[in-house]
């Protein structure tokens, strides 16, 4: 996603959520950032069934956290925030996820979102082909393959990785 496209997105996520019409806001984001957050969840955890897992944490933690967002920093920065806790939680509640999962009732269109950002990502996952830099990435510990995905793919800027 170019500079502009992005700038736009941050633009119209905040309207919406200064709007007060969070589901919208929350649609938006996920579909404007949700295949770069899926890609990046599928590198950090090696594995698209946890990946996917991950994702739907993901994605109910932006639809419940938007209304409390406080632009301290770019939504996208924050999202990926956001997919580094769910991917923490999803690593220390393995034991009892099969109790804790439940779709989203209240909110049915996220859940399709989340699903549809997670086939169409996954497809592409699969035709692309992987480069010997990526394998070397993924012989890395999870905590070093994220801080280098997140800069080097997401070209996130330290700060943000930080963050």
């Amino acid at each position: 996603m170019a500079d502009r496209e992005r700038d736009e997105l941050e633009r119209n996520i905040r309207r919406l959520v200064e709007a007060a019409d969070l589901d919208a806001a929350t649609t938006v984001a996920l579909e404007g950032y949700g295949p770069e957050i899926l890609r990046f969840l599928i590198g950090f955890h090696g594995d698209e069934a946890a990946a996917s897992e991950v994702f739907s944490l993901f994605a109910e933690g932006i639809w419940r956290g938007i209304r409390t967002f406080d632009w301290a920093c770019l939504f996208r920065t924050w999202a990926f925030a956001v997919a580094r806790m769910a991917s923490l939680r999803h690593r220390r509640d393995q034991g009892r996820r099969a109790a804790r999962e439940a779709p989203l009732a209240q909110c049915a269109a996220i859940s399709e979102i989340a699903e549809q950002v997670r086939s169409q990502t996954l497809s592409y996952l699969r035709t692309e082909r992987r480069s010997r830099f990526a394998a070397i990435r993924d012989n890395l510990p999870p905590d070093d393959r994220a801080l280098l995905m997140l800069r080097i793919d997401r070209k996130l800027a330290w700060k943000d990785c930080a963050r």
